[in-house]
């Protein structure tokens, strides 16, 4: 979505969401959406939220310090589902040449709350179907 059209877009729905586990505050996320429609000025995506890791002394763990985290060997799925978004024409820019997004700043450690930037690279274009 982003390097079709950059960051503005609207919400109009979500359809199909399924949540399957828990999500707290401090737990560390990844989110993945893949671009399954392109319209004039709609935008389907499938959505998934994984989690990551989650705090030490949530998951039990003793003398832990703030900032511990215990990291799954695999992602949890946590939420799945579709959305619909809407870009205004004068908005859309097209796909960008280098299929990359400029402008990348990362703090470390990442906290709730911290402001981050981030790469969103084509990992897998078919069809009308691109995956970031």
């Amino acid at each position: 979505m982003i390097l079709v059209d950059g960051n503005e877009s609207l919400c109009l729905g979500y359809t199909d969401v399924r949540a399957h586990e828990n999500v707290y505050v401090g737990d560390m996320m990844e989110y993945k959406a893949t671009l399954t429609h392109v319209g004039n000025t709609s935008r389907d995506c499938r959505i998934e939220v994984l989690k990551l890791a989650t705090p030490a002394a949530r998951a039990g763990r003793k003398n832990c310090r703030p900032g511990d985290m215990v990291w799954f060997r695999e992602p949890v799925l946590c939420t799945e589902g579709n959305v619909r978004l809407v870009v205004k024409r004068e908005l859309q820019r097209g796909r960008q040449p280098d299929g990359i997004v400029e402008k990348v700043r990362l703090h470390d450690p990442c906290r709730a709350g911290d402001y981050m930037e981030f790469y969103a690279g084509i990992h897998k274009i078919e069809g009308t179907r691109i995956t970031i």
